[in-house]
C-alpha cells in the first residue's frame, strides 16, 4: 500500500453502511447528511471549544470583531483564523510541531453580538490546543447568532499530526462540519491549508476516548469502527495505536493486526507500533471498547 493510500483512508469517516469523506478548506469532500446526522450529538460534544475549555483563564472581554459576516462557513473559518493569528504573539508560521507545543500566545476574542472568549495569558502554558479551542468556541458562538450557520460547527480534534512514520508529539486542529450538506473539512488553525492530511479518523476516536478520562461519556462510536480484517478497519486501528493510548489496548491491536496479516497493507506496521509502545508507554486514555468494536 502506498503512503498516499495510507493517508487517504484516514480521510474517510466510516459508518456501518457508508462513508463521509473529509476534505480541506480548499478540498471539498462529498456530502452525506443522513450518515453524519446519526452521530451529530456525539460530534457536538467537541464543539464550543471542546474538552479543554477549562484551560482558559477568565480575563478577556474584548478583541475580535467581524464587521461583515461571510456567506460561506469556510470563509468565516478563514477570517477567524486570520483574526486570531493577527491578535496573537505566537509565531506567524510554525513548521515544527515541538515548537508549536511550547510557544506562548495571547488572544482576546469578542464578537459584536456578545461572545467573550477568555484571554490566553502569560499565566498559562499555552499550546496548539488553545488555537483549536479558540477557533471552535468563537465559530460556534457566532453560528448561534447567524441563521445560515445554525447547522454548522467547528470541532476540536487532537491527535498525532501525521500519517507518516515517526511520532513528534500530539497536536490539536479543527473540523468544520456542515450537517445540512453532510460535509467535513479538516484544517489547522495556525496554517489552515493543513489538517486535511492528518490521521483524522483515528484522531477523532482518540479525542473522544480522551474526553472519557474527564468523565464525559461519548456514545455512538461503535458505528465508526470497521472490522479489523478490513483495510479501513485495520488502518484505523493502526493509526489509533500510534496515539498515547493504554498499553493493553495497543497490544490487543497488535495481536489483531498480526492475525490479519496487516503487513499486506502497511509492511512496517509492527515495527512502527513497537516504536510507539516505547515512546508512549501506558496512558490513561483507554480504548479497549473501540478495539472490541472492531471484532464485531
Amino acid at each position: 500500500m502506498t503512503t498516499n493510500l495510507r493517508t487517504s483512508l484516514q480521510q474517510r469517516l466510516a459508518f456501518e453502511d457508508g462513508y463521509v469523506s473529509i476534505g480541506g478548506l480548499s478540498r471539498i469532500g462529498g456530502g452525506e447528511p443522513r450518515l453524519l446526522g446519526r452521530i451529530r450529538s456525539s460530534l457536538m460534544l467537541l464543539a464550543y471549544g471542546g474538552p479543554f475549555i477549562d484551560w482558559f483563564d477568565n480575563s478577556a472581554n474584548d478583541g475580535l470583531e467581524i464587521e461583515t459576516v461571510p456567506i460561506e462557513p469556510q470563509d468565516l473559518v478563514r477570517e477567524i483564523c486570520n483574526m486570531v493569528r493577527e491578535g496573537s504573539t505566537h509565531l506567524e508560521r510554525v513548521e515544527d510541531d515541538f515548537e508549536r507545543f511550547f510557544a506562548r500566545i495571547a488572544i482576546n476574542i469578542q464578537q459584536r453580538t456578545g461572545i467573550s472568549i477568555p484571554q490566553l495569558g502569560e499565566s498559562n502554558a499555552i499550546w496548539c490546543r488553545h488555537f483549536a479551542t479558540s477557533l471552535s468556541r468563537a465559530y460556534c458562538e457566532l453560528a448561534e447568532s447567524v441563521e445560515r450557520f445554525a447547522n454548522t460547527a467547528v470541532l476540536f480534534i487532537m491527535g498525532v499530526p501525521s500519517c507518516e512514520r515517526g511520532i513528534d508529539g500530539l497536536h490539536a486542529w479543527n473540523w468544520l462540519v456542515d450537517f445540512d450538506h453532510g460535509r467535513i473539512w479538516a484544517f489547522d488553525p495556525q496554517v489552515e491549508d493543513l489538517g486535511w492530511d492528518y490521521p483524522n479518523v483515528s484522531s477523532l476516536l482518540y479525542t473522544c476516548a480522551a474526553m472519557r478520562t474527564k468523565g464525559q461519556p461519548v456514545p455512538g462510536l461503535r458505528a465508526l469502527v470497521r472490522r479489523y480484517e478490513s483495510v479501513h478497519g485495520g488502518t484505523t486501528l493502526f493509526h489509533l495505536a500510534r496515539h498515547p493510548i493504554d498499553q493493553a489496548s495497543r497490544h490487543a491491536i497488535i495481536a489483531r493486526l498480526r492475525s490479519s496479516r496487516f503487513e499486506r497493507v502497511i509492511p512496517t506496521w509492527q515495527q512502527e507500533l513497537e516504536e510507539c509502545d516505547a515512546i508512549w508507554g501506558d496512558s490513561r486514555v483507554n480504548v479497549a471498547d473501540l478495539v472490541r468494536f472492531a471484532d464485531a
